[in-house]
């Protein structure tokens, strides 16, 4: 049952769209499935921990990852430095469009106004870090 349940851990990693992915989710997705009766959620995350297909990324220092565990990523299956930083852009530029969507819709109170632009230009600068980094440690 262990390594059934693992094996489908494998396959979902395999065909999920991020690098890794919240132990949370792996573990709902098979709610339900024989293999998982047997476990809780920390037997699991255990399971996973001891198999050399897999590696964890612990969230526990802090709320990251809102209490839905550590992020689980294939051994195999590890990001380039190159994807790690495209990845890092997308999710910078998917915040800076969102802040660009809250300023639009904001109510017309100049406290709003303020608080929004001074956090786009922070979500600004971090995608400058990200390019500098990535630039610095390529140059």
């Amino acid at each position: 049952m262990k390594k059934e349940l693992l094996d489908k851990v494998e396959t979902f990693l395999q065909q999920a769209k991020e690098f890794y992915m919240p132990a949370a989710d792996i573990w709902g997705s098979f709610d339900g499935l024989e293999c998982r009766k047997s476990q809780t959620f920390e037997s699991f995350i255990e399971l996973i921990k001891d198999d050399p297909r897999f590696y964890l990324i612990d969230s526990s220092q802090g709320k990251q990852n809102f209490g839905l565990g550590p992020l689980v990523g294939l051994q195999k299956r590890k990001p380039s430095k190159e994807q790690i930083k495209e990845l890092l852009i997308k999710k910078t530029d998917n915040i800076i469009s969102a802040l660009q969507e809250a300023y639009k819709a904001r109510p017309d109170d100049s406290r709003s106004e303020g608080d929004l632009l001074d956090v786009m230009i922070k979500a600004k600068k971090i995608k400058e870090n990200i390019d500098k980094a990535f630039s610095d440690e390529n140059g």
